[in-house]
């Protein structure tokens, strides 16, 4: 007997200190990557992949068929409960973006596109809602837009925030009239991650966080109900993030020193001291135990782009797979998939003449820009849709200065940041 006490009080202890991770859960939906995910309950979400809408009951654990859905780009997908359900879409030609509606859980769809004042024409990025409350913005492709329903959905109004942004990623909503927003600042703020928050519902805004560096984004937010709260910070030259204690009144920006370049996407905080920030367009994610002070890198997960925490026990998050947080054995870690599309530009330095060579995977809209390393706009080289396959811009540094830019491509599948030298 003593044998055996000993034998179990080992397990106990091993399993205390054993190393926690996210890991994919078998059987769950894949895809590139999956951009949303939704739950109504502690256990019941939605989410979409592969044209398809899944259903879960258990907290992820097992995923059913809810219904399919085909028009276009998914960016975000927002259930209010089991029947009554939005996505958000991104331009994915021919078909138009915009907000869609199920009523029936999913099986079917209808375009709201027409109850829409001035419907985006690029997408929608980021949809919360708060009872029957609805808000959705976007879009990425230099949309500042923000819509809104307080009668779940049956009609619309809209606001245009281009005087504080030029591209609106994500929303956290606070309650029915205080929202928070986040995306890119406009080009007369250098095009710099940040926050902007409402406190009647729309009508009046103020900006509540701005990013250091230029040719940045706030991602995604994530509050608690303490009134901790983060921003992931999409960075082509580091690692950053955004952190609020005052309910998203005030914000605090934090570089994380010792990491390259990495994309960041999701992020979550699931207690006092545990905090995730996810890569969202190659594998691993950044974890701090010390609420954001210290970080570790780890080489587990795929293109993690949003995180949840429905219970405020079981951490989720959605990227190539479902992924939750915890400890378990028998997986293994994920190879990097690469970029969605291969940009390349020659030559660097460049003296007079330089191209910018892109192979898109797929058809997919583009917005290019190069800017200086301060975040100023140089050049608006393209925005517009484009075939699957190669493209190629040729741009002349007349007049340049010498010095490091940025060239910056978003599309539908990922955003690219590359420096090069001017060097004449």
């Amino acid at each position: 007997m003593k044998i055996r006490s000993l034998f179990i009080l080992l397990l106990v202890q091993l399993n205390a200190f054993a190393q926690k991770s996210w890991y994919p859960i078998p059987g769950a939906p894949a895809e590139t990557r999956i951009e949303d995910i939704s739950f109504i309950s502690d256990s019941t979400g939605f989410l979409e992949a592969n044209d398809t809408i899944y259903k879960t009951v258990d907290a992820g654990s097992t995923w059913t068929v809810s219904g399919t859905f085909f028009p276009g780009y998914v960016r975000s997908i927002e259930f209010i409960n089991d029947t009554l359900g939005f996505i958000g879409t991104l331009l994915q030609a021919p078909t138009a973006a915009g907000i869609y509606r199920t009523q029936d859980g999913g099986q079917t769809w209808a375009s709201l596109q027409s109850l829409l004042p001035n419907p985006p024409a690029w997408g929608i990025c980021g949809i919360a809602h708060y009872h029957q409350s609805i808000v959705a913005v976007g879009s990425v492709m230099t949309e500042s837009n923000v819509y809104y329903s307080h009668d779940a959905g049956n009609t619309w109004s809209q606001v245009n925030l281009s005087a504080f942004a030029n591209a609106l990623i994500d929303v956290f909503m606070l309650d029915s009239l205080t929202w928070l927003v986040s995306g890119k600042s406009n080009t007369a703020s250098f095009q710099k991650a940040t926050i902007l928050r409402t406190d009647d519902g729309g009508q009046t805004w103020t900006r509540v966080a701005l990013a250091g560096n230029g040719n940045t984004y706030c991602w995604k937010i994530f509050m608690q109900n303490n009134g901790t709260g983060y921003g992931s910070i999409e960075d082509f030259t580091g690692v950053s993030f955004f952190r609020t204690l005052d309910n998203g009144l005030t914000w605090q920006e934090s570089i994380l020193n010792g990491f390259l370049q990495s994309d960041v996407g999701a992020t979550a905080v699931w207690n006092d001291t545990t905090v995730w920030l996810g890569v969202q367009h190659n594998s691993g994610y950044f974890e701090s135990h010390d609420a954001g002070l210290n970080w570790t890198y780890s080489n587990a997960g795929l293109n993690m782009n949003r995180m949840v925490i429905p219970d405020g026990i079981t951490p989720l998050c959605v990227g190539a797979t479902v992924y939750r947080y915890g400890t378990t054995t028998g997986w293994s870690f994920p190879v990097p998939a690469g970029d969605a599309h291969h940009l390349e530009i020659f030559p660097t330095p460049a003296s007079g003449t330089f191209s910018i060579r892109i192979n898109l995977s797929v058809a997919t809209p583009l917005y290019i820009i190069i800017t200086d390393l301060q975040g100023r706009l140089i050049k608006l080289l393209d925005h517009s849709s484009h075939p699957a396959g190669p493209v190629r811009f040729d741009v002349s540094v007349e007049g340049w200065e010498n010095g490091s830019y940025v060239v910056q491509v978003i599309s539908n599948q990922q955003n690219f940041g590359r420096r090069f030298q001017v060097m004449k």
